[in-house]
């Protein structure tokens, strides 16, 4: 089983999916309205959000909101990856979930870009910083994409095999 390179694609996965929970994704600094407050600043990551804004009717429940949606997501992509690496002798199927995961991945790509942009709406911000948690998903498709090239070559190798019995 981890002899396959495509199972050190799906643990790679599993690996970016967990780093993501720790990652900084955003942090980002507006204008100063309120002088007693300082500048208006909001950090982003997958887990929590901090927030210093002092307008009233922008409130980063939003953006938590949207946190949540990362999560569950990050999780399921997470459980399936796992779920994918046991089914090694079903390769049909673990071929089926790994083009789904890669739907997912790209779901959670999308979400996140939306949640960074709300995060840095919030505060008109002058000063943006993209952590390393907003090019980390990106390498999730791509793991997918070459663990279903290998997932399909091992398909396309047992079937010319069985055609030799």
């Amino acid at each position: 089983m981890i002899q396959r390179i495509q199972t050190v694609y799906l643990l790679l996965v599993v690996g970016i999916c967990v780093a993501m929970f720790f990652a900084p994704i955003y942090n980002g600094t507006g204008p100063q309205i309120d002088p007693l407050k300082g500048p208006q600043t909001i950090e982003f990551k997958q887990n929590e959000v901090n927030a210093n804004i002092t307008v009233v009717d922008r409130t980063p429940g939003s953006v938590g909101r949207l946190t949540v949606v990362l999560n569950t997501l990050d999780i399921v992509i997470i459980a399936l990856t796992i779920v994918a690496i046991g089914l090694f002798t079903a390769r049909h199927n673990q071929l089926r979930l790994t083009r789904y995961l890669i739907l997912f991945s790209l779901i959670y790509i999308g979400v996140l870009i939306y949640a960074v942009k709300q995060a840095s709406g919030l505060i008109n911000s002058t000063n943006d910083h993209y952590g390393i948690g907003m090019s980390i998903p990106f390498i999730s498709p791509i793991l997918l994409f070459l663990a279903s090239l290998g997932i399909a070559k091992d398909v396309k190798i047992v079937k010319s095999a069985d055609r030799l019995r």
